[in-house]
Formats: structure tokens, C-alpha cells, sequence
């Protein structure tokens, strides 16, 4: 409701019962409110978004669910009465109402079945004024957090923040992954950095199937922001960087050294890019944790580019690293991204990007594969270190 008309939503049920996920629906009946976790494997839950109607407002609802003309405007113009059919729906399936989430955070009955739903301008708030509440709320109830904008002009946010806060969805826009050039009118994936930073959390842990256990301190009590207890003097470094809370943040150097064989995707005439590319690294995670550092254009030699900033003195000094400093680097992604000159508008374009967990780098000389923004979310084998 809301994303459909009143009139259109009243058809989803039936729709649902006839499809090939028909079977698959979950209902209470089978063994209670709530399944087991080996109960709920391979089965398919509904939760309604909340309608937003006003209980003050008064309206007659149609004489009945037909095709005439009568009916079918009353159900454009009373989303309360789309309920009802969904409510009819639940003696065939479960339907779990949703609402929006209360900034009070009410505790439930034990075995009650709830979820709520955020948007991404309340979510940033309740981030930076009741992180512990909504982390310790978000141990027990389910939230998901959703962008403001119109499937026609679609615009994602920041999951990061909601990752950080214990959210268990972060619903982003995803109609148009893939399939050209940022800024082409048929780009997705490369248009978009908070889908970038979507695939570095899901595409590889946990096998890619798009659920990944959150960290500890989200789901135990006794950490603090970060993940980490209170450390102890004698496990403090020099150097250490520590939030306001005490506990450990972590610092992220990177040096760029080359990219070698990058595509020069669609647009691009094939083969390796040949115009002035630039790379940027982002970090998408808490508020305060997002940061974005990027190197200007260089042009290629041949297939490889070598970035002036990440080559080392003459007397051997190394380069200046990026340098970021991560409060949750549990909930933070870091996206690497390569971005070329396109000769016809002018303006630069995302060839490639690659992005992994914070937590997951390890220390070292490592290979960074590019992923591109093709129709399938393809990895080819140009690598990037």
C-alpha cells in the first residue's frame, strides 16, 4: 500500500495464491506465530508496508470486489478497504502487518509477530540521537528502512547507517542494476554507489545468498559501537584511535599501486580503457564513518595505469596512503572504483568497481578484482591491485 493504488494492491493476494510461490507462503497455523529457523527454510513470509491511512477519515466501502466501474473507483479511493482483502488472505497465508517504527521503541508480547518500517531521513536521525536504543531494540524486532523517492525518479541511501543500527533490511532500489554507462540512462549498478556498497556486503559472504549473520555486538549486550569491549590500558598501542565510548577504532590505509587490464566496458569500443582514468575509494558505513578519496585522471600506458600519488619518492619514501577511520568497520563496506573519460559527453564514467566487507581486508599486498555493471552483475578477470 501506497507503492500500488488501493485498487491494485486488493489484487496481489490472489495473485500470490496462483503463482509459482504459491506453495511456498508461509502460514502461523503449521506451528504458531513464529517459525523455527529450520521451519522458516525455503518458505516466503509477507509483511504489508504501512498504509498510512487516517483513522478520522470516514468512507463507505463498496458494495463488493467486481469488476464494475463503482467498485473498482471506491477502491482507488479507500486503501482501508484493500486491507480487508488482505486480512481475508491470512486464513491462507500469514500476513504480517507492518508499522512504523516507534522512536519510543515499545517493548511486545512475548511470540508477537511485528515488523517495522523506517524511512532512510528518520533512520539518519534516530542514528545519531539513539544508536544504543535502536541497537539494543534491534536484538529483539524487525525493521526495514526504505528510501524516499518515487519509483520513477528512484534514489537510494546510505545502509550503512542502517546495518550499523542492528536494521535487518535495508530495501534499495534495484529495478535498473546493470546494463551501461553511469549517467547513459540505462545504468544501475555502476550509476549507483549505495548499490556498490550493497554488493560488497552480499555478493561473496556467506555464498552470495543475499543473508549474512550480523556482528556480535548487534546481537549480544556488553559491546560497545565499534564491537569491542572497553579495552584495557595494557591493550592500547600508540597511535590507537578510540571513539567517544572508549572503544577501538580501526584505521584503513590503502595505496594504490596500479590497475592492469581494465575493460573498457560498454560505450568503450572494447578493449582495455585508453582515456584518462581516475580511481576513488569510498567507505559507506555509520554517518560518521562515510568518507570518499579519490586520485585525478591519468592516462594509461598500454594496458596498465600507474597513478603519479601512489608512486614512491626518489628516495624510496612510500606514498601518502588513503586514510580512513572506521567507528563500526563491522558495519562499513569499502568500494574501490575506476572511473574513465568519455570522449563523447565529456564526463567521467564508472568502468569498474570492486567492494568487500571493512572487516574482511586483510594486511598486505592483495589483488583486487573488478566487477563491472553488465545485465547479469558478471565479474570478469581484469585485476585491480
Amino acid at each position: 500500500l501506497g507503492l500500488l493504488s488501493a485498487a491494485a494492491c486488493a489484487l496481489v493476494p490472489d495473485a500470490l495464491r496462483r503463482s509459482a510461490i504459491g506453495q511456498r507462503l508461509w502460514h502461523a497455523a503449521e506451528s504458531g506465530p513464529l517459525p523455527s529457523p529450520q521451519e522458516a527454510r525455503e518458505r516466503i513470509f509477507v509483511a504489508l508496508a504501512p498504509a498510512g491511512v487516517d483513522p478520522a477519515v470516514k468512507r463507505e466501502p463498496p458494495a463488493a470486489l467486481g469488476s464494475d466501474s463503482s467498485a473498482g473507483a471506491a477502491l482507488e479511493d479507500d486503501p482501508r478497504w484493500a486491507m480487508e482483502v488482505w486480512r481475508d488472505a491470512g486464513k491462507d497465508f500469514t500476513v504480517w502487518v507492518g508499522q512504523p517504527l516507534d522512536g519510543k521503541f515499545p517493548q511486545m508480547l512475548a511470540g508477537d509477530a511485528s515488523i517495522n518500517f523506517v524511512p532512510c531521513d528518520e533512520l539518519r536521525k534516530l542514528e545519531q540521537t539513539k544508536w544504543q536504543q535502536m541497537v539494543e531494540y534491534h536484538r529483539q524486532y524487525l525493521t526495514v528502512a526504505f528510501p524516499l523517492a518515487p519509483r520513477r525518479a528512484p534514489a537510494n541511501f546510505n545502509a550503512g547507517s542502517a546495518w550499523s543500527c542492528g536494521v535487518q533490511a535495508a530495501a534499495l532500489d534495484l529495478s535498473s542494476i546493470g546494463g551501461g554507462w553511469a549517467g547513459d540512462g540505462r545504468g544501475g549498478v555502476v550509476s549507483d554507489g549505495a548499490v556498490l556498497a550493497h554488493c560488497g556486503r552480499f555478493a561473496e559472504e556467506n555464498g552470495g545468498c543475499g543473508y549474512v549473520l550480523k556482528p556480535a555486538h548487534l546481537r549480544a549486550e556488553g559491546h560497545g559501537r565499534g564491537g569491542a569491549s572497553m579495552l584495557s590500558s595494557s591493550s592500547v598501542l600508540p597511535g590507537d584511535t578510540f571513539d567517544e565510548a572508549g572503544n577501538k577504532a580501526m584505521r584503513l590505509d590503502i595505496r594504490i599501486i596500479a590497475a592492469r587490464a581494465v575493460a573498457a566496458g560498454l560505450g568503450g569500443g572494447g578493449g582495455c580503457v585508453a582515456t584518462p582514468t581516475s580511481v576513488a575509494v569510498s567507505i559507506w558505513g555509520t554517518t560518521r564513518d562515510c568518507a570518499r578519496q579519490s586520485w585525478p585522471p591519468t592516462r594509461p600506458s598500454g594496458p596498465t595505469i600507474v597513478w603519479p600519488e601512489g608512486r614512491p619518492a626518489d628516495d624510496g619514501t612510500l606514498p601518502k596512503p588513503m586514510a580512513f577511520i572506521m567507528e563500526a568497520p563491522q558495519a562499513a563496506v569499502v568500494v574501490f572504483e575506476l572511473l574513465a573519460l568519455e570522449p563523447r559527453s565529456g564526463a567521467m564514467r564508472r568502468v569498474a568497481f570492486f567492494a568487500a566487507p571493512a572487516d574482511s581486508l586483510r594486511q598486505g599486498l592483495r589483488w583486487v578484482p573488478l566487477w563491472t555493471g553488465g545485465f547479469g552483475g558478471e565479474v570478469h578477470t581484469t585485476r585491480f591491485w
